[in-house]
Order: C-alpha cells, then structure tokens, then sequence
C-alpha cells in the first residue's frame, strides 16, 4: 500500500527537470538580451541619421554653432573608430559637432562604407549613400542609406 507522499527519487527527478529548463531559459533570455543590445545600437544611429537627414530639409541652423555670416551646407554623420560617431552641422564647409555618441560595450561597426553621410539643405538627398553594418556576440545589424537619402 501507498502512502502519501513523494519518494526521495521522484523529488529528485523533478527537481532535475525544473534545472534543465531553468538552463534553457536564461540561455535563452541571454540570446534575447544581446539581440535587443544590438538592435537599440542601430535603432540609435538610425534616429542619429534621421535627426541629421530632418534639420538639413528643415534648414535648422544653431547660431551658437554656426556663425551668422556661414552658410548653412547640411549635417553629417561620422563613424570615428570601432564605437563612436559624431552629429555635425557644416556651415561655410566647417563641421562643428554637435554631439559624439558611443556604442554600448562589446558593439563595434564591423563595416562601414562610407565613414560619413552628408545631408545637404533642401536636396533631400545625400551625399556619402552606403551601409554600416554593427556587430555583437556573433550577430550583425545592418543600416542602409541610399542615394535618396532614405535609412534602413
């Protein structure tokens, strides 16, 4: 006759089953986590192109930036290295940076051709079209510029 209860090898067992699925779990949830990491990097230097693509169609000049008497060229996105980037206004044909930004830890460009994408005023248009691919634990996000200017 059974009492009730569990033996010591049923306990055992379940507790084996709870651990394995446990391990394919945070396996999982770690995947994801690198993923969304490499995701947001490129969503960022979309919204970092786009910022440039949208002042240079709406003519934005920021006077502590740009002299008064320097023609407003566009603005331009710079890869620098591995990790960085740079917004910048080109006024006269002078770039002043307006702001430099960091990829989070272990996303570096693993390409980019060309360093620099070009918006001019009005054209909507840009001048430096090409991809920049970002990189992360084996998995890589491109972000495409055409002629036109469109970002993807």
């Amino acid at each position: 006759m059974r009492k009730n209860g569990v033996t010591l090898i049923e306990l055992i067992i379940v507790t084996a089953l709870i651990g394995i699925m446990a391990a394919i779990g945070i396996a999982g949830l770690v995947d994801y986590t690198r993923t969304a990491k490499l995701n947001a990097a490129a969503n960022e230097l979309i919204t970092t192109l786009n910022v440039a693509k949208s002042n240079a169609l709406s003519q934005v000049k920021d006077p502590t930036l740009c002299p008064d008497t320097d023609v407003l060229n566009g603005y331009k996105v710079t890869i620098n290295n591995s990790t960085t980037y740079d917004l910048f206004v080109q006024c006269g044909g002078i770039d002043y940076v307006i702001k430099t930004k960091s990829l989070p830890a272990n996303i570096i460009f693993s390409s980019f051709t060309p360093a620099s994408f070009l918006f001019p005023v009005l054209t909507g248009g840009v001048v430096g079209s090409g991809m920049v691919q970002l990189s992360a634990y084996g998995k890589t996000k491109t972000v495409n510029v055409d002629s036109a200017g469109n970002i993807i």
